[in-house]
């Protein structure tokens, strides 16, 4: 049996373990668009600060991939994928065979449309490792005032972590509160106090419409003001990376469609994580859940079901 897995995150990983605990013999390839082992996406703005250091934010060893007898591609981006002939076809036009393929391909950070000046240096789409990395040598090398965009988690935690640097910050939200996905006004109201009081400046209402700079960015522009910087952090959310099944003739909505077992509309073929629409368990709507334990434990179901053990996911 030849297992393919694409995506070296939560629900990717969790279903390599999954996988070899029923399976030691058949062989698994795990593709990897970034050039790192599988880490923890939830400990970057802690990276930042410091609290934790680099060699931390990775999840397991140098020998892991060794150990569980798996090949690991890194630099490598799945593009097509062709169920018929059951190969998945790669940026650089290399084909890879499977018998069965999970598509764990998760969720990219959102790059906003709407705002210009996006490629000046010190201006960082938050959400993956190398990202993070860039920032903090900007740290090393002196940051006065970061503008950060986004009002969620990650905003927040990113906002938190650079008060934490001894840097200037005014976090940015185009909603009338924080958190609005998570908290109720009032409890939103609470954590903006919590901010305010240790110096991290709020803007609601409100949103970047330009970031400005010869090279550098050293201003941004809203729709009433300026505010001088220069370090801007986009921290937005992230949209499932349903691209990557375009034309395969897997079903989609917000995310692949898949049922209790993990599986598509296609045989042999699988998704779990970021990159899935399933249901959630208190009223059963149907969404994109996509946070750490719910990409976890969708992995295993499918690593599960991959190796024929029949196990039902209980949803989000």
């Amino acid at each position: 049996m030849n297992f393919v897995i694409i995506g070296n995150g939560g629900a990717g990983i969790s279903a390599l373990q999954a996988i070899r605990k029923k399976d030691t013999d058949s062989n698994i390839t795990i593709l990897s668009r970034e050039q790192y082992p599988t880490y923890s996406p939830c400990s970057l703005p802690n990276l930042l600060a410091e609290e934790i250091d680099n060699s931390k934010i990775f999840r397991f060893d140098k020998e892991f991939y060794q150990q569980q007898n798996v090949s690991f591609l890194k630099n490598k981006e799945a593009v097509t994928i062709n169920p018929k002939n059951k190969k998945i076809i790669l940026t650089n036009g290399k084909k890879i065979s499977y018998d069965k393929l999970l598509i764990a391909a998760g969720a990219s950070p959102i790059i906003p449309k709407n705002i210009a000046g996006l490629k000046k240096q010190g201006v960082y789409i938050m959400g993956t490792l190398k990202t993070t990395l860039d920032i903090q040598q900007q740290l090393h090398e002196g940051v006065d005032h970061a503008v950060v965009v986004g009002g969620g988690f990650m905003g927040v935690e990113t906002a938190v972590m650079l008060r934490k640097q001894g840097v200037n910050v005014t976090l940015i939200e185009m909603l009338p509160n924080i958190l609005s996905r998570m908290l109720d006004p009032d409890m939103s109201s609470k954590v903006a106090e919590i901010l305010t009081a240790h110096n991290i400046k709020l803007i609601l209402q409100n949103s970047v419409t330009s970031i400005h700079g010869t090279e550098k960015v050293n201003y941004v522009s809203l729709s009433n003001k300026k505010i001088a910087c220069d370090m801007v952090v986009v921290a937005i959310g992230v949209k499932p990376n349903i691209h990557i099944v375009e034309n395969s003739g897997i079903h989609v909505n917000q995310g692949i469609i898949v049922d209790s077992k993990m599986r598509t509309n296609i045989p042999d073929i699988y998704a779990a994580g970021d990159i899935i629409e399933t249901h959630e368990q208190i009223l059963g709507q149907q969404g994109s859940f996509a946070i750490w334990p719910n990409a976890i434990e969708q992995g295993r179901i499918a690593g599960l079901n991959m190796v024929v053990c029949h196990t039902e996911y209980a949803g989000a």
